[in-house]
This record gives C-alpha cells, sequence and structure tokens, in this order.
C-alpha cells in the first residue's frame, strides 16, 4: 500500500491532520449543528473537546490502516473538513466524510469524494462502502455522482434511531499502471477533457459538446447496469487521475451487433503504451467473465494507433466495412480459442 499524506485536486488540497487545526475544524463544522445533525458524534461544545480528538488522529496516524485526510481550500489553506476510512470490514474500508456549510452546493464534497475513492483504488483496495442517512438528500447525492450503487436500507437504533442506505463501489480492473471502475458522473470534467478535444476525436465526425459528453456518461452507465460492460473510467495510479475510458460496448459491425473493444485516451498519455496495456486488460477480463466467444475491434481506416493496438492484443485483420455513416473503417476480431492460444 503506498500511501501519500496529500492528495491535490482542482480546487482542494486533502492533507493529513496536524496540531492547530482545532481551531478550524471547531469553528467550520464540529460546532456547528446543522453539519453535524447526520453524523455518528454530537456537536462539539467546547475547542477542548476538537483539540483532543485532533491529537487522537494525529497519534492514529502511526497505524499503517489509518486512511484520514483534512480538506483545505487550495486558494486559501483553509480547513473547511475532513474525510477518512472509518474502519474495515473484512478488509474492506468504509468512508465517512463532512464539510463545513459555507462550502455546500458548490460541488467540493463530489470533487472531494470522487478523488478519495480513485484514491482508495490506487492503493489497493478492491472495494469501498459508505452509508448516508436516508434524509441527508445532499450527501446521497454526492455518493450516487461518484457512481455507487445502493445495496440495502437499514433501520439502526444506534445512536439514535434513524433509516441508512448502504452503497459499495468496486474496481473492474487492474495493471501495472492502471485502475478501471465504473464510470460516473463525477467523470464529466475528466472527460470532457479528452472527449471534446479536436485531436482525441480526429477520427470522429466531431469532438463532443458539453451535452454529448453527458450522453457518453449515461450510455456507459446504462450498459453497465443491463450488461456488466461497458467503457470503463481509467485511472492512473501514479496520480490518481482518470485519463480515458476503455471497456467493451455492443456495437453494430458488418450489420450485426457485437461487442467490440473501445477507448480513448488523453493526448497527453499517447505514445506510453498505455493503449495496448489497458485494451488488453480488458480482452482479458471479458472472455474470463463472460461467455462470447469473439469479440471486435473497429477504427476508421486511417487511424493508425488503433489498429496497431488491436494488432498488438493477438486481434486479425477481417476486412474493411462501410458504416451507416459512410466511414470505411478496419475490422478486427479475436476468438475465444485464438485468446486461449495467447494465454497460454
Amino acid at each position: 500500500m503506498n500511501k501519500k499524506s496529500t492528495i491535490e485536486t482542482e480546487r482542494i488540497i486533502l492533507r493529513e491532520f496536524k496540531l492547530g487545526d482545532e481551531y478550524e475544524m471547531f469553528s467550520n463544522w464540529a460546532n456547528d449543528p446543522e453539519v453535524v445533525k447526520y453524523l455518528t458524534w454530537p456537536i462539539h461544545e467546547n475547542i477542548e473537546v476538537t483539540r483532543s480528538i485532533i491529537q487522537s488522529w494525529v497519534n492514529q496516524y502511526q497505524d499503517p490502516k489509518t486512511i484520514r485526510f483534512g480538506i483545505t481550500l487550495k486558494d486559501t489553506g483553509e480547513l473547511v473538513g475532513g474525510i477518512d476510512v472509518v474502519h474495515y470490514i473484512d478488509g474492506v474500508p468504509e468512508v465517512g466524510y463532512c464539510l463545513a456549510k459555507k462550502c455546500w452546493n458548490k460541488g467540493i464534497m463530489t470533487e472531494v469524494f470522487s478523488a478519495f475513492r480513485d484514491y482508495l483504488f490506487t492503493i489497493g483496495f478492491k472495494k469501498i462502502t459508505i452509508r448516508a442517512e436516508v434524509e441527508n438528500i445532499g450527501s446521497n447525492r454526492v455518493i450516487q455522482k461518484c457512481g455507487f450503487k445502493l445495496v440495502e436500507t437499514v433501520h439502526l437504533n444506534e445512536p439514535r434511531s434513524w433509516n441508512i442506505n448502504c452503497y459499495e463501489l468496486s474496481r473492474i480492473l487492474e495493471t501495472d499502471r492502471l485502475v478501471l471502475r465504473p464510470m460516473s458522473d463525477s467523470d464529466y470534467k475528466s472527460l470532457q477533457e479528452v472527449l471534446s478535444d479536436p485531436e482525441t476525436m480526429k477520427y470522429y465526425a466531431a469532438p463532443y459538446d458539453e451535452a454529448g459528453v453527458q450522453k457518453w456518461i449515461d450510455w456507459c452507465k446504462a450498459s453497465q447496469a443491463k450488461r456488466g460492460f461497458s467503457l470503463w473510467s481509467v485511472i492512473l495510479k501514479e496520480t490518481g487521475q482518470m485519463i480515458g475510458d476503455c471497456g467493451v460496448s455492443m456495437q453494430i459491425i458488418d450489420d450485426e451487433i457485437r461487442p467490440e473493444i473501445g477507448y480513448h485516451l488523453n493526448k497527453k498519455y499517447h505514445h506510453q503504451g498505455i493503449g495496448k496495456e489497458m485494451t488488453q486488460a480488458v480482452r482479458d477480463y471479458f472472455f474470463t467473465h463472460f461467455n462470447d466467444n469473439e469479440v471486435y475491434s473497429y477504427m476508421d481506416k486511417d487511424n493508425l494507433p488503433s489498429y496497431k493496438t488491436a494488432e498488438a492484443n493477438g486481434m486479425t485483420y477481417l476486412h474493411n466495412y462501410i458504416t451507416k455513416d459512410g466511414e470505411e473503417c478496419r475490422v478486427y476480431r479475436i476468438t475465444r480459442s485464438e485468446w486461449e492460444n495467447i494465454k497460454k
């Protein structure tokens, strides 16, 4: 587990708590009844309570299982909340968080939780859980935007009588450099950087506009829910950043609907072998987890990098195909028996 002491997003720096943080913690959220309303611990009546908590948290950093960050605003350095692994159940981390009221309804918690989620996946966890009180509309919305699936709703009597929504999210697969997980609404900005870029989308009719990016995310989410596969978000372990998508979708090839391996990669990461790495992992995952006996790839006839990637995956060129939009594409395929020979 290669833990970090800081995580940076566009607007936020997550860092470990330190002595002296009790002042901002007390004033920004621990003494605010609206923030504490849905938490499992009571409001801090005085700063001494907060100071004691901060001291215990600092001491707990000696335990390698402790994963806890303060949420600070990048432009001011102000501490406005916290996010951590509350505990582990059979090795699976459950996340908890809180945020100062003045930062609500600005997308900050979604930004924080999205980064924390991917951090946990990149350091080796395969599944993450989180719970939220049913009445806590804002928190449930954040969790759902980050792609978590509602598993069950339970009633608890401690520390009070309340109904809790229980969520979980599992990654799909990992490689030496990458983690692939289901796509979520929180991926919009990172995916827009890819799908709206003219160079990356050179072989498409046009780069995607804002509505097109959201439609793509919705399509991927629907495919995942229906079939158990889709194009998944690709996370670079080194940085925790989403750098594109890769997976299997159903496409019309030779006038039939067939499973097809596809991907989009941020141009910053072209020519680094990442396309080959992630598509081979997807190929292996698909044949391992599904019963299909073949999978395809197709691309514009002039898209040399994509068909070189297909060939590197052991796919065989079949022929060129004219799509319904008049685009001439190269069609590649690998069968299950061919894949089994490769894996021997």
